[in-house]
């Protein structure tokens, strides 16, 4: 394995123990395996800016009692000069407002700096059916739209 390879490959498994281990304390720890301006997705954000990611998290975390990542499945695609983490996940906890579960899959595309931090997370996820959908008003329409779109 060449050196450049052994930093993504390093630098993808403290990111996915960063990811599983991620509490609100730890939160300030991201900045050891992202990179300052890195650039996040996921289907409410698109900012660039490690502070602005700390907020996103921060911001679940006030939201969501006990949040925590659990990593289903990960691969680390070499071949490309731009390498590639894909990462299967779930995301559990419960809602503080009602207790209830809150869970999410999803899956997260990761791109890496050279010095083997993540400078960009994409996160692919279904909203409409693991968030609008469990919404009391919002739920309903998405849920009647949905069963009029659906052909089976």
């Amino acid at each position: 394995m060449k050196p450049v390879e052994e930093t993504y490959v390093l630098g993808f498994k403290n990111y996915l123990t960063a990811m599983e281990n991620l509490n609100t304390e730890k939160v300030a720890d991201l900045e050891l395996v992202m990179c300052r301006d890195i650039h996040f997705v996921d289907p409410f954000n698109n900012v660039i800016g490690l502070e602005k990611v700390q907020t996103i998290f921060k911001h679940m975390y006030r939201k969501i009692k006990n949040a925590r990542f659990i990593i289903l499945n990960s691969a680390l695609d070499l071949k490309n000069p731009d390498p590639v983490g894909l990462i299967r996940w779930r995301m559990e906890g419960n809602l503080k407002s009602n207790d209830r579960p809150w869970p999410i899959e999803g899956m997260s595309e990761i791109r890496f700096s050279v010095d083997g931090r993540v400078r960009e997370h994409i996160d692919h996820w279904d909203s409409g059916e693991q968030f609008f959908e469990r919404l009391p008003l919002i739920g309903w329409l998405v849920r009647l739209i949905k069963k009029g779109v659906k052909t089976a």
